[in-house]
């Protein structure tokens, strides 16, 4: 090989390292953090996808659980639409993250997949809108516990 060859090659071989590390040009991010959030990424969007079954299930079951029980008693009865709306907060309190937690997904990895800042910075503000919204319905929920073991408490 003359000097040519080696000079092409040279070239040719910073040519796919400028092409393999375009993401870290331009989402100025290291190998390390580009695997790590292409495998956020990618189990968020499993994630997610349960957590919408999981809420269709649930919004199904409740569902048929108010068909199922005219015939019962009426006492009984508004038991189980008690138990339903519940379980419909429940399911409209979760319906946020799920949706979130998709969206940061499906744009992260294309955010990876065609380097694009923009679409970084989204992806990364709907990860921080779940995990906000977490972490309030997470002190929320801690705040309730411990009234209601004070209230157990004092009875």
């Amino acid at each position: 090989m003359d000097e040519e060859d080696y000079l092409e090659d040279d070239r040719l071989e910073d040519e796919d390292e400028h092409w393999e590390n375009a993401y870290q040009r331009i989402l100025n991010i290291d190998d390390f953090t580009f695997e790590n959030l292409k495998q956020m990424s990618h189990w968020g969007k499993y994630l997610s996808f349960a957590a919408f079954a999981l809420l269709f299930l649930a919004a199904l079951g409740c569902g048929l659980i108010v068909l199922l029980t005219p015939h019962i008693r009426p006492i009984r009865f508004f038991g189980v639409l008690g138990f339903s709306a519940i379980s419909l907060v429940i399911i409209c309190t979760f319906l946020y993250p799920a949706f979130e937690l998709y969206q940061f997904s499906h744009t992260m990895n294309t955010a990876l997949k065609y380097p694009h800042q923009g679409r970084f910075n989204t992806a990364i503000q709907h990860l921080k809108n779940m995990l906000k919204y977490m972490g309030i319905l997470a002190l929320v929920l801690l705040i309730f516990s411990v009234l209601l073991f004070i209230v157990w408490l004092l009875l």
